[in-house]
């Protein structure tokens, strides 16, 4: 396939078809697909600019990449067991010199084990190494980085689910050194994890590049009539320390619900509450709350248009 398209891989970790997006999250891609056995590979190739005659530093927003490469592999070892890993390389410029590429690559280690019916394990692990353009810090860095999105199911008549996500992060000092230690999730988006509300991924840009772990809670409703409602709960740390600041950002707790009506349409709500320390307020410059409530409505219709086509034409 070639032309602009969406790339969703895996739990969405690193790349999402973003849903939630006012133009959704496509790339100008080349992508190639070979299955073979029990094994899957495929081939994404990207560019991205406004211009590419023109050397100017000018991306197509969202991306801030020039030139992208994904391999992607997964080997099915059993149903519902499988192995896989993934090689991103990305290239972006320098503002002062925009010709100058800086090269930059990303590796993963997929996991996904169901050793019984009730159990089942799945994680991806992230290494970042090499070197890029820093558009926030506005300089070029080295990049040593890591990142884990893992989640332990428990499969029975209520699922329940305990997750890990992380996000390495350094010190003021590695960024003063150049060193860029927080992870870059490229084309990743944050609304499908670390809570409904975003509060804690959108504060993350004032949390110094130190990183965030979030540890999670799930518990799913058996569906009933149509209706599914699901818990959960967070739990947010910085992965390093600030100052003499406590690592502990805050809580969050979740209620979503989902009601179905007929097969086209669906009403789905969100209730949140969030409670942040005196860490996560200081980091802020002392001018939130310490703890607030949310809440979302929306329906949904998409429609399933068919056309019966003639097998032949009529004489």
């Amino acid at each position: 396939r070639f032309g602009r398209q969406t790339i969703q891989l895996d739990d969405a970790w690193l790349f999402m078809a973003r849903r939630y997006g006012r133009l959704g999250l496509a790339h100008d891609a080349l992508h190639t697909f070979w299955q073979h056995n029990h094994f899957t590979m495929r081939l994404y190739a990207m560019a991205n600019a406004l211009n590419e005659k023109n050397s100017r530093l000018e991306y197509y927003d969202p991306h801030y990449y020039k030139y992208m490469l994904i391999a992607h592999g997964l080997y099915t070892l059993a149903p519902q067991n499988t192995i896989g890993g993934i090689v991103v390389g990305d290239w972006n410029q320098d503002k002062a010199h925009p010709r100058r590429p800086f090269g930059r690559f990303t590796g993963g280690l997929l996991l996904n084990f169901r050793p019984t019916h009730s159990v089942q394990f799945k994680a991806e692990v992230y290494y970042q190494g090499g070197n890029t353009y820093s558009l926030k810090h506005d300089t070029a860095m080295s990049v040593n980085a890591f990142s884990m999105h893992s989640r332990l199911f428990i499969h029975g008549v209520v699922k329940g689910a305990f997750g890990l996500d992380w996000i390495s992060g350094g010190t003021d000092s590695d960024l003063k050194a150049g060193r860029l230690r927080q992870f870059d999730r490229l084309s990743g988006t944050s609304h499908s994890f670390f809570g409904y509300m975003d509060y804690f991924t959108l504060a993350l840009p004032t949390l110094h590049g130190h990183g965030l772990r979030d540890y999670n809670a799930w518990l799913y409703a058996p569906k009933l009539n149509n209706v599914e409602i699901e818990v959960s709960l967070h739990a947010f740390q910085m992965d390093k320390q600030f100052k003499e600041l406590n690592t502990f950002l805050g809580l969050e707790f979740d209620l979503k619900g989902k009601v179905d009506f007929y097969r086209d349409m669906r009403l789905e709500f969100v209730y949140g509450y969030f409670y942040g320390t005196k860490t996560l307020v200081t980091l802020q410059g002392g001018q939130v709350t310490h703890h607030g409530h949310f809440a979302t409505l929306s329906f949904q219709y998409a429609p399933q248009i068919r056309l019966k086509v003639p097998t032949r034409s009529q004489p």
